[in-house]
Formats: C-alpha cells, structure tokens, sequence
C-alpha cells in the first residue's frame, strides 16, 4: 500500500473526499471486498463508511454493510453512495442478528467498532461480549469469502476498567502491544477470545485495535470530548453571555498529558490492517502521536464560540490572550490538589 492513501486521508480532506465520492457513486465498478460495519453510527464507525467507499481505499472497489441499533438522526445529511447498505438491529438479541445478517452472505471482512456501556463491569462484559458473540455466529457460518475481522478496544486494555481503577497495580508507560493482561476482569480480554477463537476454527485472520481518547465526528455518540465541551460552552453562552466559562472536569484533566486518536486515522488503520498480509493476527496502538493536555482546549474552543475572560468573569471577545477555562470546582481542587 502506497503511503500516499495514509497520508492524504489523515491530513482531514474531507471536502475532498465527498467530491471523489459523489463522482464514484455515478460509475460503475466491480465489488472487490464487502465490509460489515458494526457501530457504523459511532465516531469510527462513521469514519469507516465514508472512508471506505473512496476509489482509491486500499483493497476496494469496498461494498459497505452499515450495522446500527437505529438510522442517523433526521438532522444528520444522507451522504451514503450507493454502494453503502444500511442495516438497523439490536445487537444484544441474537435471533434478530441472525436474521438481519442472514441474507448478507458476501461479507469479506467484519470491523466492529460497537461498544453498550452499562452500570457495571460485570454487565458491561455481559453485553459487549455477547453483541460480539451474535455478529460472530450470524456472519462466520453464513459468508465464505469471510477472510479477516478487525476489533476495535482500547487503552483501557492496558489500565482496566474504571472499577479496577486503584484495585490492581498497572504497568508503567509507554503501553505497548506485548504486555500481559492485568489480572482483573476486562470485557476487552473477552472480545479478544472471541476473536481468536473465530481464527482458530475457521482461518480467518484477525486484527486488534487500541486507540487512545478517540476525536471525531458521529451522529449517535457521546463519546466525543471536543463535541462535549462546545456543547458545555455553547449552553453557558446561551444562559448567560457574561456568565464563568468553567472546565468541566478536575484539576488533574486540566493540567495532566494525555494524548488521542483522529477517528479518521484509526479508520485508516483498521482498513491497512485488513488487507495487509503483514498485520494478520496482530494487536495495534494508535494515536496521533502528540500529547495534550486539558488547558490546550482553552486556547481554541472558548475562542470559537466567543469567549474570553479573565478572573471571574468572561465577556464574548475575538482575542485569545484571555482564557476563562482555569475555574475549578472546589471539590476538585481538594480531590487533585
């Protein structure tokens, strides 16, 4: 695979990319390889349906299978070409998985990016192992050309769960794909068994892969900082325009380094994975690379909606020196100070 594809998607030519698709859904081409995307409505799920019909994705001409709970919001813009199909099912009923997916018999490669978050660990890995577990059992039997299933984790395969937060000791960073399972229960651990246990019986290849805090844009998810913060100050703005743009968050998310993963990037990953003969059977990190941190978002997002301030008080200004982010609750000075 040429770097060129990488490199041109990451850098978010998305004005680019629509144009290219608008001008291929008008031509004809011979299906190559079928994807089944499973999350399609989430942040990469997303990502993947307007990736992979692009002329130019990496073993395509791509047929697209897009599996949701429910269709886009009424609101969201219909830019689906016609080589994407729209599924809705309930992952967690495993008889309507099976017939949903039952005429889908040419489906070539599985990226499931779906996630069910529940009160508790041990729900959580009751669900997300058994929604897994029914896409698993209605697509292995039933599609032939079956030839690789990409799995989307994450970080949280390296730390545990947040119950587990503080109950098992962690390794020390860098996190890398090597390094044993932490002795606790993880739903991550469960939907890797499951996998490799697919691969084991039928021959069919398998890639893990672990972003970090995952950034884009999604119509059914919450699961998006930069979207939640806008919201957070775009409400504050509207209640009140000289009100205190407070963070949200504790002392330790405003200063402690972090670091994400573009949407678009671990898409691109996934997509390399699955038809790379070299990244067959491996578990990946991704992220951008760089590292951030919490008052980063002040120097933008304040600035985009209009605020700034300084103090105690904000007013709506076009200039960036003045940042009314750093206001803590109280509580969570005591709890990070």
């Amino acid at each position: 695979m040429s770097m060129s594809w990488w490199w041109a998607r990451a850098v978010g030519e998305v004005s680019k990319r629509r144009g290219d698709r608008a001008a291929a859904s008008h031509r004809s081409f011979q299906v190559q390889s079928v994807a089944l995307v499973v999350g399609s409505t989430g942040v990469v799920g997303a990502s993947l349906v307007d990736i992979l019909p692009q002329p130019d994705t990496p073993g395509g001409p791509w047929k697209v299978y897009a599996l949701s709970p429910r269709p886009p919001p009424p609101w969201y813009p219909s830019r689906s070409p016609s080589s994407v199909t729209h599924v809705h099912v309930d992952l967690t009923d495993s008889p309507t998985v099976a017939e949903a997916h039952a005429p889908l018999t040419d489906i070539t490669h599985v990226f499931y990016v779906a996630w069910s978050s529940r009160p508790t660990d041990a729900q959580n890995r009751e669900a997300n192992a058994a929604m897994l577990r029914n896409v698993l059992s209605a697509v292995v039997p039933t599609c032939p050309a079956l030839a690789h299933v990409c799995l989307q984790t994450g970080t949280k395969h390296y730390v545990g769960s947040f119950e587990a937060i503080g109950r098992v000791p962690l390794p020390d960073p860098p996190y890398t794909e090597d390094m044993p399972r932490l002795d606790c229960p993880n739903f991550y651990y469960d939907q890797d068994i499951l996998v490799d246990a697919v691969s084991r019986r039928g021959g069919v290849s398998w890639s893990v892969h672990r972003p970090r805090l995952i950034l884009g844009f999604a119509p059914r998810s919450a699961m998006n900082v930069v979207c939640s913060l806008c919201v957070y100050a775009a409400i504050c703005r509207a209640e009140d325009v000289r009100a205190v743009l407070r963070w949200p968050g504790t002392r330790g998310a405003w200063e402690g380094f972090d670091n994400a993963s573009d949407a678009d990037l671990v898409s691109e990953q996934q997509i390399w994975a699955a038809v790379d003969p070299m990244a067959k059977n491996e578990a990946f990190n991704c992220s951008n690379g760089t590292s951030t941190r919490g008052s980063c978002c002040g120097r933008y997002s304040p600035d985009l909606l209009g605020w700034s301030g300084r103090g105690t008080r904000g007013r709506r200004t076009g200039s960036r020196s003045q940042r009314p982010w750093p206001h803590y609750k109280k509580k969570d000075i005591s709890k990070s100070g």
